[in-house]
């Protein structure tokens, strides 16, 4: 009964604390205005609440019995609340021209109800636990619910609302949490193109270069900068998502966007924290999917953002294997990946550019380094080496002695030998020789079957 006393807990005083709030905006006198203490103590209780959903949301079990007791409807009523604190109007609709409009005016908005820390920390917890609820993390359990309850949420229109608090506190410091955590669970929420389309009709195109521009602007006037790496992660994991529909990534590449992000992904900050690398490289990797022009434009953009998706890969690796702390590190694994997937795709498609990044930079022998080290993307890193058109050269270990043979596997066409294997099927010299024909033909029967060749009597010792 753990599910139902939680949601009953957190519908009694998320009650409570949205009517003291209309009061607050209304600057009316009523006797269910909450006293500053009181106040605080029901924030308490519910982030407390959130925390624990938070933690048991990781089981299948769990996530079934919390949405059966109605978490999402409260998780929703209470982000539409938020949406609707610091606007005058509270029926503003969501969408592109809504989010641009906060946009223009973000950083010279003041809240109408200032935001203490206990509130952004239930609101950013709540968004977590939105995103643990859309994620299958239960190993335990073949099935999941976790996409169920994604399209849930997107059908109650909390995608919505979740831009429209990011749109609303990115450009704050105080605040930055809730665009953190909105965008996170807005991330998970991207998992179809119907998804995608609810998501840009609603201002999720616009918001990335607002975020970027922003921080560009403040990095380049030496400011301190509110917008956090965590930021900047969460924004470029959303535009990996939607560069998942072809139309909308070109769309990203022509309104600047794209520019943006490379430009973002040079700086120190950004190119030494790997989640942002993984998400940047990632993105890369779908923009370049099947789209050469995509390609070639990133390669000739004033980036060089060939230059450091390499610098960035060897640096992290480098980090990973220099490190002699006892402390565990993260595996670059996940961001390696992405950059093999990256530089396969443009030297799948570019000829031309694909000799020129061979011949100028050190990427064959990063793309060996990773093959070797890191098994869970040795595909991605021969197969690109493949595609650029490399000589690989491999070893083989005998089972019996423990002796070590060369082993090439040639993937430079010239050199490759032709393969006997045809994937089509077509008539062969090997089909005209009439003793194979002959052959064929007489083992071309069923068991058991009359066949006038057999001059021997049929029974249980015989095969037909």
């Amino acid at each position: 009964g753990g599910s139902q006393l939680i949601t009953e807990l957190i519908r009694f005083y998320q009650e409570k604390i949205i009517k003291h709030h209309n009061i607050l905006k209304t600057n009316s006198n009523s006797n269910e205005k909450l006293t500053d203490e009181l106040y605080q103590n029901y924030l308490n209780v519910m982030h407390s609440c959130y925390k624990l959903c938070r933690l048991v949301s990781k089981t299948e079990y769990n996530k079934v019995t919390l949405m059966k007791k109605d978490i999402g409807v409260l998780i929703t009523e209470w982000l539409s609340h938020m949406h609707n604190l610091n606007l005058n109007n509270n029926k503003l609709e969501v969408n592109s021209v809504f989010v641009n409009d906060i946009i223009k005016n973000a950083l010279n908005n003041k809240l109408q109800i200032p935001l203490c820390k206990k509130l952004v920390d239930l609101t950013s917890d709540m968004c977590f636990v939105l995103k643990g609820l859309c994620i299958h993390d239960d190993n335990r359990s073949e099935m999941s619910c976790a996409y169920d309850n994604g399209r849930i949420f997107m059908s109650n229109g909390t995608s919505n609302y979740l831009l429209s608090l990011s749109a609303q506190y990115y450009s704050m410091k105080n605040t930055v949490d809730i665009a953190v955590a909105a965008l996170f669970a807005c991330k998970q929420l991207i998992t179809s193109e119907e998804s995608v389309t609810i998501m840009s009709k609603h201002g999720a195109m616009e918001l990335p270069l607002a975020i970027y521009n922003c921080y560009l602007q403040n990095f380049s006037n030496e400011n301190e900068n509110i917008i956090t790496v965590p930021l900047l992660r969460a924004i470029t994991g959303v535009m990996r998502n939607l560069c998942a529909d072809d139309h909308r990534k070109n769309i990203l590449v022509k309104d600047g966007t794209l520019l943006a992000l490379l430009s973002v992904f040079n700086k120190p900050d950004c190119m030494k924290d790997l989640n942002f690398c993984e998400q940047t490289l990632g993105c890369l990797a779908m923009i370049t999917l099947r789209s050469p022009s995509n390609s070639i434009f990133i390669i000739n953009s004033e980036n060089n953002t060939i230059d450091t998706a390499i610098q960035c890969m060897n640096y992290h690796m480098n980090n990973n294997n220099n490190d002699n702390t006892m402390k565990a590190q993260p595996s670059p694994a996940g961001m390696l990946r992405q950059g093999c997937l990256f530089f396969r795709n443009i030297a799948a498609r570019c000829p031309k550019e694909r000799v020129e990044i061979l011949s100028s930079t050190n990427i064959e022998t990063i793309l060996k380094q990773i093959g070797v080290e890191y098994h869970s993307c040795c595909d991605e890193a021969y197969g690109a080496l493949r595609d650029f058109g490399v000589d690989v050269k491999r070893v083989m270990v005998n089972a019996d002695d423990g002796t070590v043979e060369n082993v090439y596997e040639q993937f430079n066409p010239e050199t490759k030998k032709k393969s006997g294997f045809r994937p089509i099927y077509d008539n062969s010299n090997a089909m005209d020789n009439e003793s194979f024909n002959e052959l064929i033909q007489v083992e071309s029967h069923a068991p058991f079957s009359n066949n006038n060749n057999n001059n021997h009597v049929h029974d249980e010792n015989c095969n037909h």
